[in-house]
């Protein structure tokens, strides 16, 4: 039977896997809004990990995740706007 957080770890590799996607594209096809939505991409991949870290009562690596996310989503909307 599977763990209750194997959920946000699966959405965590497909987000993860978006963002992959959405950044080759970006490279490929110059386009700067793909950028942004890589970042944001990753970043959600992040907080899907963390999720997972929750459930599993990991508070440690929980934050450390949330905290990444966070860090990773403000600098890339304010680098970018």
């Amino acid at each position: 039977m599977k763990h209750k957080s194997e959920k946000y770890f699966q959405y965590q590799y497909m987000t993860l896997l978006a963002c992959i996607l959405l950044a080759v594209v970006a490279v490929w096809q110059q386009i700067q809004l793909l950028y942004l939505l890589a970042f944001y991409s990753l970043s959600l991949s992040f907080i899907f990990d963390g999720l997972g870290h929750h459930i599993r009562n990991e508070q440690a690596d929980f934050y450390q995740q949330l905290i990444r996310a966070l860090l990773i989503f403000l600098l890339t909307t304010l680098f970018y706007f």
